[in-house]
């Protein structure tokens, strides 16, 4: 049995941490070396808090009892419409999910809610296309004020590494600052949570489960916080269509778009937002704002800096749909156009040969085949990437570097 106890607030350094013991007391050896799990904001929003009810640990808590066929005991109380959708159906959810998962019982000791004193809608901001595209059609664009976000959030709770490593630290704070700019652009505040929900789901796979800790950590303001915005990666039609690929990979893209709605409590409501758009309908979204311009941000190389590489997969695919529509140059601030020059064409080829099973690159071959844009034959794709992997692997990959630029100085 996995148990959760002594619920508290305790202070470290300029942070409030929200705090509950974390105890193995199962018949197996503990694969955890923390004790406790924590949620942690600065100082100054320690209001943000609640100590009367164990909902934002359940979720991550639920999932590693269900890995590990242990039940999970709350020494408290939890939201009754949180504990009525996890053990309804959220389990059969996780379930679907992952073959490696076992049904077990949440025990808990009653139920209550969060004295909610705030108004904040919020939604989370990385200035990735997602992100922007969200908070442009609820900031931007949204009539109903109750609808209208006033708040953005920023966790550290995986996502950037774990967040004991110097690196992460400093990709944490430079993603940090990039964003702050943004934010103030707009007049919102940006918030940030940071949490060692990594040491958990790092065990199990801590990509797959990011979302569930970025999760966590909205429920762990709901006191502030009454309705959030969840930004979604697929559109509604390719969860359908590709959800197979993500099974015991990425919990969002499997099934974030009626997972998202049950994650609920008596304070707070989650809407899952953006899968109304492709992702190349998100870039045309965002395309003439100059928030955009100046700040999006879609890296995925490791790094301690915030700037894109505009060499990564997700740097080219955003470049490639800015192309397609005749708006990359007025991204010259945020990528590097003549590295994406250099990698136009191997980018194409490489996105037709992986169409057929990668959502985000069959969108981008569908959008640019709309917009009558040139492609070679995907055949000729196929051949061109597979003649380019033997010269790397026969020759190595600097070699063949070099050996293409002799042959263009000739």
């Amino acid at each position: 049995m996995i148990i959760l106890s002594n619920l508290h607030t305790e202070q470290a350094g300029e942070w409030t941490r929200l705090v509950c013991d974390f105890e193995w007391n199962g018949d197996t050896p503990n694969p955890f070396t923390e004790k406790t799990i924590w949620f942690s904001m600065k100082k100054e929003n320690e209001d943000f808090f609640s100590t009367r009810v164990y909902d934002p640990f359940l979720l991550v808590a639920y999932y590693v009892a269900m890995h590990y066929g242990q039940d999970l005991k709350i020494c408290g109380k939890v939201s009754a419409k949180l504990y009525h959708n996890l053990t309804n159906y959220i389990q059969h959810i996780f379930l679907d999910f992952s073959d490696k998962l076992h049904p077990v019982k949440l025990h808990v000791e009653g139920f209550d809610t969060v004295e909610q004193d705030g108004a904040l809608v919020g939604a989370g901001f990385s200035c990735g296309v997602d992100s922007l595209s969200t908070v442009y059609d609820r900031f931007v664009k949204e009539t109903i004020p109750e609808y209208k976000i006033n708040a953005l959030f920023l966790f550290n709770c995986g996502g950037n590494g774990y967040i004991d490593k110097e690196s992460t630290k400093a990709l944490y704070q430079a993603r940090y600052e990039r964003n702050k700019k943004a934010a103030d652009e707009m007049g919102l505040p940006l918030y940030q949570i940071q949490s060692n929900l990594h040491a958990f789901t790092g065990v199990l796979g801590i990509y797959k489960l990011t979302y569930l800790s970025n999760w966590s950590c909205v429920i762990s303001v709901q006191k502030k916080v009454r309705r959030y915005y969840i930004a979604s990666c697929l559109s509604y039609e390719e969860i359908i269509s590709f959800h197979n690929i993500y099974h015991d990979h990425d919990l969002d893209e499997f099934c974030g778009m009626y997972l998202v709605p049950l994650i609920q409590t008596d304070a707070l409501e989650l809407i899952y937002d953006g899968a109304q758009h492709r992702r190349t309908e998100k870039v045309m979204n965002i395309a003439d704002w100059e928030i955009a311009k100046k700040h999006l941000n879609v890296c995925l190389k490791e790094k301690d800096t915030a700037e894109n590489c505009t060499t990564c997969e997700k740097c080219l695919r955003t470049c490639f749909t800015l192309d397609i529509i005749g708006k990359l140059d007025e991204f010259a601030d945020v990528f590097d156009l003549q590295m994406y020059q250099k990698l136009r064409f191997k980018n194409i080829c490489d996105t037709l040969c992986k169409c057929k099973n990668a959502p985000l690159s069959k969108d981008n071959i569908v959008f640019a085949k709309e917009r009558n844009m040139k492609l070679p034959p995907i055949w000729f794709a196929h051949v061109y990437v597979f003649l380019k992997r033997a010269v790397n692997r026969l020759i190595g990959a600097e070699n063949a570097k070099r050996l293409k630029a002799k042959f263009q100085r000739t």
